[in-house]
């Protein structure tokens, strides 16, 4: 018999709400951005509560551009509007319907030549890294005051005589500052190698993993993008009247491209049409439905961590096999710790 119970605790999860309709999407000139109009769709503002993903809408003027910044990953999907990107000083034509990969680190800038706004989907995993890593880089303060070493033998760490300390004496050339030197090196020429754009022309149908619906992916290592991307989005199609299968997952954001129809989730059916936002939080049953007069298909596209997090947490669960025949300690044994 066996027994499988989820690693992390759910028990203060506090699911938010799970659609942001349109309406509600308002565009300011964006704080981070210069040139760039902002409106937040999937985040706190919104109500939703996320701790891994945000998502955000980009509005481009026509004619003008924005300002050139680094961060970490962000994924960019156009929905309206044409111009053009400069990444890692390589320039990069996009139109409606492309995505395209912000590598971590890698510098950039938006233009749009055009007589006609662009508007984009702007994908990040900021509340992810927030908790992960909230003070941002290890910055050393000032020298302080310490007492050199002796250029001597030292009593091994467990006691097996005495030996001379390896690599430098020197800052920052330890043998595991070389090691993260080289770490860093390999990871940057990889990257490097990573796709940085989807054109729309290259993306096709297939079954998707779900009964019901098709999917077509847009950002993902097996299409050749950088194997550490935080994302991977794709979209999903319903036909006219159908419906896929109630399924679980962590955290997605589904925005509706076209068509419309209803989310239920947990049972509870509601209203969804194109612009309009879902944001499905960890663990919550879910279906989409296409509307029996919907012109379209009711296309969906879904950004979420599932790659990502499956490679670096293969077993989000606790398994557990009954055994027989074990051997347990005596009745009256008392465990202590070694110190």
């Amino acid at each position: 018999m066996e027994q499988r119970r989820p690693i992390v605790n759910l028990a203060g999860y506090q699911p938010g709400r799970s659609v942001v309709r349109k309406d509600e999407v308002r565009l300011r000139p964006s704080p981070t951005y210069q040139g760039l109009y902002e409106g937040t769709i999937i985040g706190p503002e919104t109500g939703c509560f996320c701790t891994t993903m945000s998502l955000d809408l980009h509005h481009i003027p026509p004619g003008s551009h924005t300002g050139t910044y680094r961060h970490d990953d962000m994924l960019l999907h156009v929905l309206s509007g044409k111009g053009h990107s400069v990444i890692d000083d390589v320039r990069y034509e996009w139109e409606r319907g492309d995505t395209i990969h912000i590598k971590p680190g890698v510098w950039f800038q938006h233009f749009n030549p055009s007589a006609e706004p662009v508007n984009m989907l702007a994908a990040r995993a900021t509340p992810l890294l927030n908790s992960a890593k909230p003070c941002g880089p290890i910055v050393t303060v000032g020298a302080g005051d310490y007492v050199e070493l002796e250029d001597t033998e030292y009593e091994h760490p467990f006691g097996l005589g005495k030996e001379k300390p390896g690599g430098s004496r020197e800052k920052g050339h330890g043998l595991f500052d070389e090691w993260r030197a080289q770490r860093k090196a390999y990871l940057e020429n990889e990257m490097r190698k990573g796709r940085v754009i989807m054109k729309a022309r290259d993306v096709h149908w297939e079954y998707g993993a779900h009964r019901g619906e098709l999917n077509a992916m847009l950002a993902y290592p097996g299409l050749g993008f950088d194997v550490r991307m935080l994302f991977h989005v794709g979209l999903q199609a319903i036909a006219p009247g159908g419906s896929n299968e109630t399924h679980i997952h962590m955290e997605a954001i589904v925005y509706i491209l076209s068509g419309k129809g209803t989310v239920i989730v947990k049972g509870v059916e509601t209203g969804i049409e194109q612009g309009d936002c879902c944001f499905v939080h960890w663990g919550e049953p879910h279906q989409f439905r296409a509307s029996p007069d919907s012109a379209k298909l009711f296309i969906q596209m879904r950004i979420h961590l599932k790659e990502f997090l499956d490679w670096q947490f293969p077993f989000p669960f606790f398994e557990e096999r009954k055994e027989t025949g074990l051997r347990g300690p005596a009745a009256n044994y008392i465990a202590r710790p070694p110190w």
